[in-house]
């Protein structure tokens, strides 16, 4: 008895391997890859659990596609761009970067406070408050988390 679905459709040689990553490498994400391949999000999925190579062709190209937006970023943010450099800093400026930003509520302005732990955490927001009121940054991270 037959358990159903297609058989596998790609041949994993050499040149697979170089598109997996020469679509990783252009920023494509896996749906896209897959799309690109003629196969489904899911029979990507399984090839990359049936082929070890064939995720690390996808890794290496996302590697390699990371590392050019970093360095472009980094060209930018040498050349005077606030945005790319607040990118890098927040990336790789370590745990002591840290950027504020006003935002106003209504008419009054609350301060707060971005920051993380290491480049790969996300970035946390904590309200610091305002001149007209004060707010208790870790009271309103407890109210946060108890939604």
């Amino acid at each position: 008895m037959s358990k159903g679905g297609r058989a596998f459709l790609l041949k994993v040689d050499q040149k697979l391997l170089d598109r997996v990553k020469k679509y990783a490498s252009s920023g494509r994400n896996m749906t896209s890859i897959a799309n690109r391949l003629g196969i489904s999000y899911g029979t990507f999925m399984n090839y990359k659990k049936m082929h070890p190579e064939i995720h690390e062709a996808y890794m290496t190209g996302k590697a390699d596609f990371i590392g050019d937006v970093e360095e472009n970023m980094g060209t930018l943010a040498m050349g005077g761009s606030v945005d790319a450099s607040k990118f890098i800093l927040s990336r790789q400026g370590g745990p002591e970067w840290k950027e504020q930003v006003e935002v106003h509520v209504g008419v009054t302005p609350v301060i707060i406070e971005r920051y993380r732990e290491n480049p790969n955490d996300p970035i946390v927001e904590v309200i610091l408050g305002s001149e007209d009121y004060s707010i208790d940054p870790i009271k309103e991270k407890i109210k946060e988390e108890s939604k």
